[in-house]
């Protein structure tokens, strides 16, 4: 039982649909198609095919030809997950029913339904099931997740990025994050000081991004790769010395800085920033004028 396969090149294989033909009726089902095309290609040929169609009508269609065929195109389809309601958080915990490898293909996961009613829940099945996205990378759970308990919660270590709104305390949440050992980069508002155990260095010895409120960021990024600095509310003339004391003992340079100040200092604050910061390659700065904040986007080469 052979399958004739037009002579192409490699490289076209991967470029352009490729027809195959039978030149046997032998075959009696799908499965005999598809052990036959998988003896003719070797796997890792296959697999990047699968990656090169792209859209998920083309993979949803292929997943339809085999067992084979449907785990593998399901691993690609379930990459990047965005939830954006309850009913789409029912139906993709519906989805995950008996097909673990589909919770193991998640890379991307965006939670946000939405303020108003929660359903507690799907927040607990899904909270259990995150623990199972062992390639998960980028996690996002916004804000009608600030119940959720901190024992609830089990995040897999593979994770680089992380943006969380639950409000544990920061004990607590520090006690979380020193697990994540892979975490490059951090979205989330401390209430109050941070740790001291926090400060240490294994602890997130990997973060090269930050986003939070000056308090715990000056802790935080002492002594770690960060490059990348987002600072939530307005910092007052006052704080500035402490602010660029703590960029300035970051193990790396600071090549991304998003700020918000006040406008009658704008002037002060942009030659401070060029003094302080001699590596920085884009500037954002937001503008404070009695209650109206607005946001100025300036791109700028120092070096």
């Amino acid at each position: 039982m052979d399958i004739a396969i037009p002579s192409c090149s490699l490289q076209s294989v991967l470029t352009q649909p490729c027809q195959l033909r039978c030149e046997s009726e032998d075959f009696t089902s799908e499965t005999d198609i598809t052990l036959a095309f998988r003896r003719s290609f070797p796997l890792e040929i296959i697999l990047h095919i699968l990656n090169f169609l792209g859209d998920k009508i083309s993979l949803t269609s292929a997943a339809r030809v085999s067992s084979f065929f449907q785990v593998e195109c399901e691993r690609i389809l379930y990459r990047d997950v965005r939830l954006l309601s309850w009913f789409a958080v029912e139906r993709f915990l519906d989805a995950m029913v008996k097909r673990i490898w589909r919770l193991k293909a998640v890379r991307l996961l965006i939670v946000n339904p939405g303020d108003g009613w929660t359903n507690h829940q799907l927040v607990g099945t899904l909270s259990n099931s995150l623990s199972i996205m062992t390639n998960l990378q980028k996690l996002k759970l916004k804000r009608s997740f600030t119940f959720l308990k901190l024992e609830d919660l089990r995040l897999p270590s593979s994770l680089q990025s992380l943006c969380l709104y639950p409000e544990l305390s920061t004990h607590k949440m520090a006690k979380l994050l020193h697990e994540l050992t892979s975490l490059q980069f951090l979205d989330y508002i401390w209430d109050d000081e941070v740790p001291a155990f926090a400060c240490s260095m294994d602890f997130l010895p990997k973060l090269t991004g930050i986003k939070s409120n000056l308090t715990s960021l000056v802790h935080i990024v002492q002594n770690r790769p960060v490059r990348r600095v987002s600072i939530a509310g307005a910092v007052e003339k006052n704080e500035w010395e402490r602010l660029f004391m703590a960029l300035n003992q970051s193990s790396s340079y600071i090549e991304d800085f998003n700020g918000y100040f006040l406008a009658n200092s704008v002037d002060e604050i942009l030659a401070a920033i060029t003094k302080e910061l001699p590596q920085l390659e884009t500037l954002k700065i937001g503008v404070v004028i009695e209650d109206i904040v607005s946001l100025a986007d300036v791109s700028s080469d120092y070096t």
